[in-house]
This record gives C-alpha cells, structure tokens and sequence, in this order.
C-alpha cells in the first residue's frame, strides 16, 4: 500500500465526514422549521381589554398579576392596555412593563375613542372589557380576570368592576 492510497482513503474519509454533518445540518434546520411553523401563535379565544386612566397606584401589580397568568394559561390570552389620558405616572408605568413583556399598550389621546382603539387591537374571539378609569379595587378586578382565563362564566352583570363580554364576529 503506497502513499497515495493513504491519501486518497483521507480524501474519501474526510468527504465522507463532511457530507455526514452536512446531512446533519440540513436535518436540524428543517426540524427547526417544522416547530417553528407548527408553534405559529393562531388567534386567542379570548382578549383582555384593560382601558384605564390615572391608575399608577395598582397598574404595576395588577399586569403583573395577569402576565403571570399568561405564562400558565392554555389556551393563550390576548392583553390589551389602552391608557386613556392618564395625567399621573400610568403611562410610564405601563411603557416600562411593555418593554419585557408580552402586551399591547396603546396611548390614546383624550379626543380619541380609547374603547373603539382597544377594541381593534384585540385579536380574541371573546373579548373581556375592564373599565379602569375611576376608582378599581385591583384584587376584584385579577380575581374576574383570572376567572374569566380558566373558562368560568361571569353569570351577572358587574356594573361596579365594569365588565363587558363582547363577541367578536368572524
């Protein structure tokens, strides 16, 4: 055996490695594809829809209170925020939690219909509607939201917390 079949069985050798991992590569990537594809976010039953105003007091606690919710919530939920003119620190609030977290929040100014903005920006079937522009008592206003987010009904009508059902049309 001479040289050179030496170096032709490296040759071989190393297209061989080469063509495996290239195999290799091709299988991982395709794989990715397929669960990236199959992961694709369909639209939520149901959209929470927060419309507030000069809030800053509770407003932290209470989105943190419904993400972690939605971290456990199957099926997902939809979490839209409009401020409605907050003349206190609400907005900032809000711009700070939205950075690292998955809500839509929406800035309204005070001639604009900040329910009708909330209400396009919902993508839910269902659409829970939260009046938050006066006075809230935020533990009753989490324990509805959480209600709602585990399928439970809402049997009355809750003027005092100011919860609409709205069904969306397809």
């Amino acid at each position: 055996m001479g040289e050179g079949d030496v170096n032709v069985g490296m040759v071989l050798l190393w297209v061989l490695i080469c063509g495996l991992a290239l195999y290799g590569l091709i299988l991982l990537f395709w794989q990715l594809a397929l669960l990236l594809c199959s992961h694709t976010p369909a639209s939520p039953y149901l959209s929470l829809l927060f419309v507030v105003r000069d809030q800053a007091a509770i407003m932290e606690g209470l989105v943190r209170e419904i993400l972690a919710i939605y971290q456990t919530s199957l099926p997902p939920f939809d979490l839209v925020i409009v401020d409605d003119g907050s003349s206190d620190e609400t907005p900032e609030i809000l711009r700070r939690l939205n950075k690292n977290n998955a809500f839509t929040f929406i800035e309204s100014s005070p001639d604009e219909q900040s329910l009708e903005i909330g209400l396009h920006a919902c993508h839910g079937e269902v659409i829970s509607y939260f009046n938050l522009t006066g006075q809230v008592n935020p533990w009753l206003v989490g324990r509805l939201a959480r209600r709602l987010l585990q399928g439970e009904g809402i049997l009355a009508p809750l003027e005092h917390c100011a919860v609409t059902l709205v069904h969306r049309k397809k």
